[in-house]
């Protein structure tokens, strides 16, 4: 086991720890809930689970996800074009569009990745892409849904 300082530990940056706390423990293993900060969310997912393997939304639908990169690098903010952050980018086991709230459903198309990051504290920013290619962050990505989400 690896003991980090507190020194050490203050210089992560809010995304690195919200990643890292995906990435294992008892949290990453039940999920971490959710709730939506926007419209959209509000909308067409109401509370989220986002587990490491998989993503429960309102209503017990989910979807089941594999890690692709842990650290992706990329423009995926789309309130701030060009800026680069690192996201974790999953891609989704078997894409299906799911009629989630309201009748709505994420992409109108079965969605095939899924970037997840940390843009400020306590918010965390999903984005739902369609299409075969790896999302890289840029504007040739075929984005489909995207919502805020705190807890």
């Amino acid at each position: 086991m690896t003991v980090t300082t507190r020194a050490h530990a203050m210089r992560l940056p809010t995304a690195s720890i919200f990643l890292l706390a995906l990435a294992g423990g008892a949290q990453a293993q039940q999920g971490r809930q959710l709730e939506p900060l926007s419209r959209s969310g509000e909308a067409v997912t109401g509370r989220i689970t986002l587990s490491a393997d998989s993503i429960r939304f309102t209503g017990g639908k989910s979807l089941k996800l594999a890690l692709v990169d842990g650290k992706a690098r990329g423009s995926f903010d789309a309130a701030r074009p060009g800026t680069a952050v690192t996201a974790r980018l999953y891609r989704v086991v078997t894409p299906a569009d799911l009629v989630l709230r309201n009748g709505n459903t994420l992409c109108g198309r079965p969605g095939t990745h899924l970037v997840v990051y940390e843009a400020s504290p306590g918010s965390v920013h999903l984005n739902f892409y369609e299409g075969a290619e790896r999302p890289g962050g840029q504007g040739k990505d075929k984005l489909c849904f995207f919502s805020v989400y705190g807890g």
